[in-house]
């Protein structure tokens, strides 16, 4: 066995393989393993003419994956947009301007952003739009800004099926686990508990320690203070695809969210809002507009992440 790196190719000391168990250490670039199976066995027919031997040999080779993490974007917006605002971000200028408030995390924005009356505090941020502003930027703070990023790949934070029944998540939460078939509302103080709805769920100023994982949209209306009810589950969670409305979708409330909102394959859409959010916000497209708020990045509710062995032969 030879020690590779992480696209495997075999690492080697002056020109010669590192074989496994020789260095007395694994070598710190090492990402992986090549290793060679030789087996020999006694023919039968092959005796016949004077080979009464022969031998099989194989080989393969695995890397390691390592975890990717959540990064330190308070706000990550995939993209495609459709109309180069995968993240549009805008404070209400009424108070003295950038007075959306952005702590200890950064912007992504996958397809082009728009961001104005923001202020971003904390050390070694980024904002990161691909493809420049679209219209004009403002952005107060020390983060440092580019408009012409290089496009990433969006760690895949949650896996749907974890919360639907009989998922580890579900298993989890055992008798806090509340399943639910087609569209659905809520009101006022929620049970404690993950949430899994096989559609739609309205909100009507609720509050509790929950996670709402759902198949369509989520709309807000009035009051939402929620925590997450287990720091590896998202506080909110929908596959919805919707980008007009907003597949998580909140006007003029007031919003205390602990956790993290995901929307991959649609828009979160909130607009008038006051309050704060604790965590991030991860989706396809993210508005937050005309808002006196707060987005205070809180890694602690990033998902754990495993790494992953890739057999490569």
């Amino acid at each position: 066995a030879y020690y590779t790196d992480r696209n495997g190719n075999t690492l080697s000391s002056n020109g010669n393989p590192i074989a496994v168990g020789t260095t007395g250490s694994i070598p710190p670039n090492a990402g992986g393993l090549k290793v060679y199976a030789t087996r020999d066995f006694k023919t039968f027919i092959a005796g016949i003419i004077g080979r009464t031997e022969m031998a099989a040999t194989a080989d393969a080779t695995a890397v390691i994956i390592p975890p990717t993490g959540c990064g330190d974007y308070a706000i990550y917006g995939t993209g495609p947009s459709g109309n180069g605002m995968s993240v549009d971000v805008t404070g209400s200028s009424g108070h003295g301007g950038n007075n959306f408030q952005i702590v200890d995390g950064g912007i992504y924005g996958g397809d082009g952003g728009h961001v104005q009356n923001t202020q971003i505090v904390g050390t070694g941020l980024t904002v990161d739009i691909v493809g420049g502003c679209n219209g004009s930027c403002d952005i107060g703070g020390t983060a440092t800004i580019d408009y012409d990023a290089d496009p990433q790949t969006a760690p895949p934070l949650y896996d749907i099926a974890d919360y639907q029944p009989g998922g580890q998540y579900a298993v989890i939460a055992g008798i806090n686990y509340y399943q639910y078939s087609g569209n659905q509302s809520f009101n006022g103080s929620l049970a404690t508990g993950l949430y899994y709805v096989d559609g739609s769920v309205s909100l009507h100023d609720v509050e509790g320690t929950v996670s709402i994982v759902t198949t369509g949209d989520i709309s807000i209306n009035g009051r939402a203070y929620l925590t997450t009810y287990d720091q590896r589950f998202p506080v909110l969670f929908t596959l919805s695809g919707n980008t007009s409305s907003g597949a998580i979708g909140s006007h003029n409330p007031d919003l205390q969210l602990h956790g993290f909102v995901y929307a991959p394959n649609g828009a979160v859409n909130i607009s008038g809002a006051q309050g704060a959010l604790y965590g991030a916000i991860y989706a396809k497209e993210v508005s937050w507009s005309a808002s006196s708020a707060a987005i205070i990045y809180e890694p602690a509710f990033c998902p754990p992440q495993r790494a992953r062995v890739l057999l490569l032969k």
